[in-house]
């Protein structure tokens, strides 16, 4: 449910008719799903989906995982808001000459690995499940042509180390937290249930899980250089959200926190591409099926 600070930068990047400035769009987990929108022309459409579609118990319900079932459904997302009621222009995302790559983590190689050249609507949607099935609290591994995948953020929480292997240049890096953001030690979650459960699957994966803060923290710090070294080659350079606005958790179901998330990305990137406040509420209302005020 972060991600709807990065579907709301997208947004921002579609308001100020950018998107056909990019080559290729990378992304982990459902910041993958935010850039498919995105390559559509979508964006702004895709990011009501947090604050209108999936802030309920049909997509996050608690009660799920007293009986051993997936607190998140990504099939309610696949499969009924994505496709039904707020449908993503899939045939327009694999036709664009705006590559995507969806990142996941392979469970049996334990590696970081792009699924891209996505053909047809079941071979994104299976990618988009790949890098999106958080461990334990989205379900088990799933199969991708033949190998089991998680949530690539287990190993990658900004993909721009494999848009800088493809030879990337010059790469936009769009973060849901604030510049400074660092992760503190694993929670008692992560080193009690999600350890133990992925080392079932491979044992290397218990390390994977108890050293991802340590991970993210070191990109968080290349990241953070590489915004003060305006000369280096490649360049990369990250919007952020700003550390007064208040965050939004992994789970969050408020709608008035999720649109706060939202208007905070799409803040970011208007305050950093143009130097101008955008107009937030015409930006999001725009898409909103409902005509509900956005505050």
């Amino acid at each position: 449910m972060r991600a709807v600070v990065s579907g709301g930068m997208l947004a921002g990047l579609e308001s100020l008719g950018l998107r056909d400035t990019f080559d290729a769009v990378y992304g982990s987990s459902a910041g993958a799903i935010n850039g498919a929108y995105f390559i559509a022309g979508q964006a702004t459409f895709g990011t009501t989906v947090y604050y209108e579609s999936i802030n309920n118990t049909r997509f996050i319900n608690g009660a799920r995982f007293l009986s051993g079932r997936p607190v998140m459904s990504l099939d309610f997302l696949l499969n009924r808001i994505m496709t039904e009621e707020k449908p993503l222009d899939w045939e327009a995302v694999v036709k664009s000459n705006i590559s995507l790559h969806v990142v996941a983590t392979r469970v049996d190689s334990v590696q970081s690995c792009d699924l891209t050249n996505l053909h047809t609507k079941q071979e994104l949607f299976a990618a988009f499940c790949a890098s999106a099935t958080i461990p334990v609290v989205a379900g088990g591994p799933v199969d991708f042509l033949g190998a089991p995948y998680l949530d690539a953020t287990l190993l990658e929480s900004f993909p721009y180390r494999t848009a800088l292997a493809d030879g990337c240049d010059h790469v936009l890096v769009l973060r849901t937290r604030s510049l400074e953001s660092r992760l503190g030690p694993p929670s008692f979650f992560n080193r009690r249930v999600v350890a133990p459960l992925l080392a079932r699957h491979n044992p290397a994966l218990r390390e994977v899980v108890l050293s991802r803060p340590e991970r993210y923290n070191a990109d968080a710090e290349t990241l953070e250089r590489a915004m003060r070294d305006e000369t280096a080659t490649p360049s990369i350079y990250s919007v952020c959200p700003s550390a007064d606005r208040p965050g939004v958790g992994r789970l969050e179901k408020d709608r008035t926190r999720l649109v706060a998330g939202a208007a905070s990305g799409l803040i970011a990137v208007w305050e950093a591409i143009s130097g101008d406040t955008p107009k937030t509420v015409e930006v999001l209302v725009a898409c909103s099926d409902f005509g509900r005020p956005i505050t």
